[in-house]
């Protein structure tokens, strides 16, 4: 390598280059100070590589000036840049396996030092700029100097400006050397690059010196963030981001012009110049267009938190609020990406495979029973995954025509003949666990315009018999395991002709014993035909096919809803209403990016039986990426995070409260490193509050392996089916250092109805999504009102992704769609001036109690919860002849044996499950937990009949008939489950209040 005659000499530095190489080859360590501008963070680096070394490290304070001065060495020398010098900062990695010479934040070099003690990646390590002697450099003075001692092969070198005691640090490092340059200095100037609008703004401020601010190269938005912020300090800016008069007149200016054609006017995401126009176009801070490398998420003008969705001008009328809508679809709701292109289903997979055929989509594990471990994740492309669904789709008409039902109308749904004319529309019933041929089976439905029934993988044998019965399935596709299980109750299914078994002859899981051969031999005596699912895509290679193209109205899917009373009803979904709510998520993610990055992981683990899950992963197939498929044991889902490192984690609450509390658990120590926990976690909350920021260079060194713990890679979290505590997710975002949301929908929305804006910590559900608009419903009965700056009600949903009606339920499609096409969702909401959500009571799940008060136990379980951590699971009852509220609690153990410890002062371990057994009946404990009760209510201000006054403790979740799929409380299964408890909690409550009457004023405090 050669410096540039025309450049290299012209540094002060230059002539001092020998003394300096003579120092470094003689000492281990050297200290070199001299004054700003002599050249040295450009030129020792390249006198470094010039006298043999190589893989030189070199840590700057910002990251403006790492990337400055890789690109300047890349000019002044024959190296390209991402190559034989390069940089890399938190969010940028421009370095390959052939970079010499390596610029980096210190953070970066801290991160590393972290995973790698001894820095075997480096040859020569350089602190630049270290008189800033920022907490970074401190720590990397002392990390380093125990580098030093053990690798006497590396080379340290400390530069700094003459600002810095090197006396100090001499002493600190014992056997270093100093060279002290002369002061000489040359006059810093601005760089012939691009000139950035951040160097406009601080031109028209007077700043003729950009180096003052360390912008003195192609600046970032994130580089442009900072230079406004000093504006808003300097007062030029308000706290809103609006200039201020003094600012307006400062920035009125016209540009000087280009200098010697060199300098080119860069039009940036910023948008603060517009062509041919060259006075500065002012937009407020928020309106700024940003994109995250970390989290993939886009903001811009329309990602004002202050101004989220919109009232619709004169949509307002009797007992109702104006109709709302997000502000990136006023002018109309959104259809698909491509409202030409992408209509159906079918589209939205041809749209992934569009973007890379050879780009992995399906991943699983395979059991190894000799090791009884689980093997790495095993892909398939997306071309392979496209001829497997054209395959396995022909043979399904295959074995319909086997089985004498090719064209009978048998399996077609009632009343949309007119939709299905050929051999296609008939529905197809799923089965199982979340696995690839689970999606293969789907996507084959969307290719040959057939309905796919999923069923829950953990249904009973009534709920799988009322579904294939409802919907008469004529084909079941199911694990082995499923498979059996229907065998046992076929004559309970008597639409069911042919089931199509999903695992190959060798076992792919531990819980899935059953042989094929027994299983055919078994359903041949039943009359129903077997097959393996190779088999019927051996079918379709035999008997070829070609695709039976549906259209935006035709039906994709009958999905059972997790009703809480009686039967499920099936929501009728059609390919226009889940492809709008797939295509959402556009809005809010950059699809382009993620692809342009590679394909990014999602972790599929949430029942496909359910909604959310699916549409999920509609979008992620229509953007490209890869979906890979837990092992099928939730227990032992950490596996497979660690060994997929998922990007994109969609969870539930009940989920995310459980790592919380781990995380937090483990986060608890004592002494020194629990102090700079907290201290930690304060600084990365006020970052979160105060800037929006989610990372921390220091304190994410601190708290690194918190993110391994989903993998290390997690870049979006979305929480949705139930409410999560705001408090939740913030710790989830800065633990993880990850984006992370809360999303609201159903399945009548196709799981779309309202989603947070990633850096909006307000709490709530966020806002209306862009398929479709909202609006609430006065409550009078409920006190519920829209009127007033905050409106209340309840909230209604209408759209392009709203259901078309429930399966053969007129009476139930007529209760929640009314003949707008409004979708009732029975969810009370608050609606607030930017456009942001509050889901805050239910219209239907209200006990009244004697005294004639209107409970809403949801909003009160909840609300609870969040206050008593020790509690994981409540049920309140109430009862109209009764002027009280009860209670069933489902104690935490771990928390709970440390309350019931310090209560009853006798040990009690969350292990002993005797012992815990005998806390929770002891009156002490339960004297205790109602205290609290009363503490939480008039902290939340519940009025006294919303406290429950007899409570009773229980170690054993709720489950089973108990819970719908999607875990929510059955109330009425419950209230019958738990009625004897229930009586007796009402009886004991009596005999102590014997004095009271049923009507005593005194309930209601």
């Amino acid at each position: 390598m050669r410096s540039s005659h025309s450049t290299a000499h012209h540094y002060p530095i230059f002539s001092h280059r020998q003394v300096i190489l003579d120092t470094i080859r003689d000492n281990q360590i050297v200290i070199i100070d001299s004054e700003k501008g002599c050249g040295k963070t450009t030129q020792i680096p390249q006198y470094v590589h010039q006298a043999g070394h190589a893989r030189i490290g070199i840590t700057e304070p910002r990251r403006a000036l790492a990337v400055a001065a890789a690109k300047r060495v890349a000019e002044e020398t024959t190296l390209t840049l991402g190559q034989g010098v390069g940089y890399k900062n938190l969010h940028e990695d421009c370095t390959s396996t052939g970079t010499n010479i390596k610029y980096m934040t210190d953070g970066v070099l801290l991160r590393e030092i972290t995973r790698e003690p001894n820095l075997d990646g480096y040859d020569v390590v350089i602190i630049d700029e270290a008189h800033e002697r920022t907490l970074y450099t401190d720590i990397l003075f002392g990390l380093l100097k125990g580098v030093a001692e053990r690798r006497k092969d590396i080379k340290i070198i400390i530069s700094c400006d003459d600002g810095l005691d090197t006396g100090r640090l001499l002493d600190y490092f014992k056997s270093a050397a100093a060279v002290s340059l002369p002061d000489k200095k040359i006059v810093p100037e601005i760089l012939r690059t691009d000139l950035s609008t951040t160097l406009i703004l601080l031109k028209s401020l007077g700043i003729e010196d950009p180096l003052q601010f360390d912008f003195f190269e192609d600046i970032h938005d994130e580089q442009l963030q900072r230079g406004l912020e000093k504006m808003r300090v300097s007062g030029y800016i308000d706290e809103r981001g609006e200039l201020t008069r003094e600012g307006r007149e400062k920035i009125d200016f016209q540009l000087d012009p280009v200098q010697n054609g060199t300098t080119r006017t860069r039009l940036g995401k910023s948008q603060f110049l517009r062509a041919n126009r060259p006075h500065i176009k002012w937009l407020p801070f928020q309106s700024l267009l940003r994109f995250s490398p970390v989290s993939g998420l886009v903001e811009g003008e329309a990602r004002d938190i202050k101004k989220q969705a919109v009232p619709l001008p004169g949509s307002e009328i009797e007992g109702y609020s104006a109709i709302y809508r997000n502000v990136n679809s006023v002018k109309e709701l959104l259809v698909s990406l491509d409202p030409v292109k992408y209509t159906t289903l079918y589209d939205n997979f041809n749209l992934g495979l569009s973007r890379g055929a050879n780009r992995p989509l399906l991943g699983h594990r395979r059991f190894d029973p000799a090791t009884k471990t689980w093997s790495e994740y095993l892909w398939q492309t997306y071309g392979e995954v496209d001829a497997r669904r054209t395959n396995f789709g022909a043979g399904l008409l295959r074995v319909r025509e086997e089985v004498g039902l090719l064209h009978s109308k048998q399996g077609k749904l009632k009343g949309w003949s007119d939709h299905f004319v050929g051999p296609e529309g008939f529905t197809v019933a799923l089965w199982s666990q979340n696995r690839p041929e689970w999606f293969i089976a789907d996507a084959a439905n969307m290719a040959y315009n057939n309905v796919t029934v999923a069923l829950y993988d953990t249904l009973g044998a009534d709920s799988v018999e009322y579904v294939v019965g409802h919907s008469e399935s004529t084909i079941l596709i199911s694990s082995a395991a499923h498979a059996a299980d229907a065998l046992m109750i076929i004559g309970k299914l008597p639409s069911i002709k042919a089931i199509i078994v999903m695992d190959d002859e060798e076992v792919a899981a531990p819980n899935e014993p059953t042989g094929l051969d027994h299983l055919a031999r078994w359903a041949k005596s039943v009359n129903v035909r077997l097959y393996g699912f190779g088999e019927v895509e051996a079918l379709g290679i035999k008997f070829p096919r070609a695709h039976i193209r549906p259209r935006p109205e035709h039906v994709a899917s009958l999905c059972y809803t997790s009703g809480t009373t009686g039967h499920p009803k099936g929501a009728i979904l059609t390919h226009r209403s889940l492809l709008a709510a797939a295509h959402d998520a556009y809005s809010r993610i950059d699809a382009a990016r993620l692809i342009a990055d590679g394909s990014r992981t999602l972790l599929s683990y949430l029942p496909l039986a359910h909604i959310y899950e699916r549409t999920v992963e509609n979008y992620w197939v229509s953007a490209g990426q890869a979906i890979g498929y837990f092992h099928g044991d939730l227990l032992g889902i950490v596996d497979d995070v660690q060994a997929l490192k998922p990007w994109f984690f969609p969870s539930v609450p009940r989920l995310l409260n459980r790592v919380v509390a781990g995380v937090k658990a483990k986060l608890d120590v004592p002494g020194l490193k629990g102090a700079l926990v907290k201290k930690a976690l304060s600084d990365k909350y006020y970052n979160l509050e105060t800037k929006g920021q989610v990372t921390h260079a220091v304190w994410d060194v601190l708290l690194g392996k918190v993110r391994d713990a989903l993998g290390g890679n997690i870049g979006l979290i979305i929480s949705g089916a139930a409410p999560i505590a705001p408090d939740t997710l913030k710790f989830i975002k800065v633990a993880f250092r990850t984006n992370a949301v809360e999303g609201y929908g159903a399945t009548e929305t196709c799981a779309v109805g309202t989603v947070q804006l990633d850096k909006d910590n307000m709490g709530g559900v966020g806002t209306v999504c862009t398929p479709c608009e909202m609006k609430l419903r006065d409550i009078p009965e409920m006190n519920y009102t829209t009127k007033g700056p905050i409106k209340r009600g309840e909230l209604l949903i209408r759209g392009n992704n709203i259901f078309s009606g429930y399966y053969l339920d007129a009476a139930k499609t007529n209760e929640a769609l009314d003949k707008e096409g409004w979708y009732h969702t029975g969810d009370v909401a608050s609606i607030d001036e930017a456009g942001r959500v509050r889901i805050i009571d239910r219209v239907k799940n209200i006990y009244k109690l004697g005294q004639g008060e209107y409970v809403a136990p949801e909003k009160l379980e909840v609300s609870l919860m969040n206050e008593l951590p020790f509690i994981a699971q409540m049920f309140i009852h109430g009862d109209s002849l009764r002027n009280h509220l009860v209670a069933i609690l489902v104690a935490d153990p771990e928390r709970f044996a440390t309350l019931a410890t310090n209560v009853t002062g006798k040990s009690v371990t969350a292990t002993d499950v005797k012992v815990l057994t005998e806390a929770a009946k002891h009156p002490k404990v339960t004297q205790h937990i109602l205290n609290e009760l009363e503490r939480a209510g008039r902290s939340l201000k519940f009025a006294g009949y919303e406290v429950p006054k007899q409570i009773h403790v229980i170690l054993e979740p709720f489950a089973g008939d108990l819970l719908t799929p999607t875990m929510k409380l059955k109330r009425n299964v419950a209230a019958q489950f738990f009625k004897d408890i229930i009586e007796g909690l009402y009886s004991s409550y009596q005999e102590k209040n014997t004095t009271k009457g049923p009507g005593d004023i005194t309930a209601k405090l």
